[in-house]
């Protein structure tokens, strides 16, 4: 994801809510959250976390998208 970590301890990725400025958080309409900024569709087989995912380690972000 391009992230350097300058003093090489450690780096973690998450959902966080959006921001309209450094300290104000936005509000989402509902069904929205910070863990669901948008529509997708889960998978038809659940083998993993379902909806959409973000990895931790690798920052990777996994959904399936909708039309709606």
């Amino acid at each position: 994801m391009g992230a350097i970590d300058t003093d090489h301890d450690s780096l973690s990725y998450s959902f966080t809510p959006f921001l309209s400025d450094s300290s104000t958080s936005i509000s989402y309409n509902s069904p929205y959250s910070a863990t669901a900024p948008f529509s997708y569709l889960p998978p038809a087989n659940l083998p993993m976390p379902f909806g959409i995912n973000c990895n931790s380690i690798t920052g990777d972000i996994g959904f399936t998208p909708s039309t709606g």
